[in-house]
């Protein structure tokens, strides 16, 4: 949600161009992907300890529901990119 509450006001601070945005939305993904992965491994590490498993089981399921998406638009981003003429 920062990263998209974010990025416009970055880009009214900054010369607007297609590489500065480029550039401020790779870096907002990428943050929230790390971010998004150390939610996924805390998840790990907390359905593994004892006790009330549903909750490490919804973070599970909301990380790597965030890291396949982003991990996705790369790709997509990435084969419209090479085959763009």
């Amino acid at each position: 949600m920062l990263v998209a509450v974010g990025t416009p006001v970055l880009l009214r601070a900054v010369d607007f161009s297609a590489s500065a945005y480029g550039a401020i939305l790779g870096v907002g993904n990428l943050l929230v992907l790390i971010v998004a992965v150390v939610a996924l491994i805390l998840g790990i590490v907390a359905v593994r300890r004892p006790g009330q498993q549903i909750l490490a089981g919804i973070a599970i399921g909301v990380a790597a529901s965030e890291v396949l998406g982003t991990l996705v638009a790369w790709v997509s981003s990435l084969a419209l990119t090479l085959t763009y003429s």
